[in-house]
């Protein structure tokens, strides 16, 4: 029997844990949103907050970002992000 050839890169898989961290990850995000919501942050208000956590470097400017557009703020260039 011939070996078969293989067309393409193989991709790497995620392991089993870094998609648990991540799934936990968006459900925390989530209820985040919801709670800001709730007490009726304003926009300018979070993007203040994330930016006190990211200066403390307790957030990763790149899940600013993410948390600040799933609330609704597209604005990346406040957490040194640049849009792809």
């Amino acid at each position: 029997m011939q070996p078969s050839k293989r067309f393409g890169r193989r991709l790497p898989i995620p392991s089993t844990a870094q998609i648990k961290h991540e799934l936990v990850m968006m459900g925390i995000a989530d209820r985040l949103i919801g709670g800001l919501q709730v007490n009726r942050v304003t926009s300018q208000e979070l993007t203040d907050i994330l930016k006190d956590l990211v200066s403390s470097h307790t957030l990763s400017k790149q899940t600013a970002s993410d948390i600040s557009n799933m609330y609704g703020t597209s604005n990346d260039a406040a957490f040194g992000v640049r849009p792809l």
